[in-house]
């Protein structure tokens, strides 16, 4: 009987931040990247932080307003692509998160005049920091999300963190460009995987 193990090629990027967030904002990003973050800032972009259920709440709104963005340029049901985002992400997940890991967790949110344009979900764990989620409005056009990850770098600077995870982008190159221009590098990595799917397959068929 086939093994039910699969080897599964995976890529993920992460920043070095040995250096500090000084030598990262000098050295580790572009002029037009620090442009674009000086520019939200100087547009009046708010950036709030908090692991409250307020801020979970503001941040699945965001998720599920994300999603229905996405799935209209996509032109799928609306309802359908909110479905799946709920089943996929259940709001439940980051309440009980938030809960668990206390300030070790942070939802950093930015707006703009009073509306939530952006949000990521920050975790600190030892010298490691993790980007673990993200979501955007993308009809305001400033660089909120350039802003978020520059707060949430000085903050893993403060805490004494030597590496930020940006996590996998699946191949999606949009995704790709934006984490090395924030100066992460790709590094792949296996995973292995247990599919029972073809386990209880092979087994159906030995029973006939």
């Amino acid at each position: 009987m086939p093994s039910a193990w699969r080897k599964v090629k995976r890529q993920t990027h992460i920043l070095d931040l040995q250096q500090g967030y000084d030598f990262w904002w000098a050295n580790q990003i572009g002029q037009r990247k620090r442009g674009k973050i000086r520019k939200a800032v100087r547009e009046g972009v708010a950036v709030e932080y908090g692991n409250s259920p307020d801020f979970v709440r503001r941040y699945y709104d965001l998720y599920l307003r994300w999603t229905e963005n996405r799935a209209a340029k996509r032109r799928l049901p609306l309802r359908l692509a909110r479905w799946l985002a709920v089943r996929r992400e259940p709001l439940w997940k980051f309440r009980a998160t938030a809960g668990m890991l206390g300030d070790d967790l942070r939802i950093y949110i930015a707006s703009y005049k009073g509306r939530d344009a952006a949000a990521a979900v920050f975790l600190a764990a030892g010298r490691s920091a993790i980007y673990w989620r993200g979501a955007s409005d993308t009809s305001i056009g400033f660089a909120c999300n350039d802003l978020l990850q520059s707060e949430m770098i000085k903050q893993a600077c403060l805490l004494g963190c030597t590496f930020y995870h940006l996590g996998e982008s699946g191949g999606v190159a949009s995704l790709i460009e934006f984490k090395e221009s924030l100066g992460a590098h790709p590094y792949d990595y296996a995973e292995y995987v247990y599919d029972r799917t073809p386990r209880l397959l092979n087994i159906a068929r030995l029973g006939r």
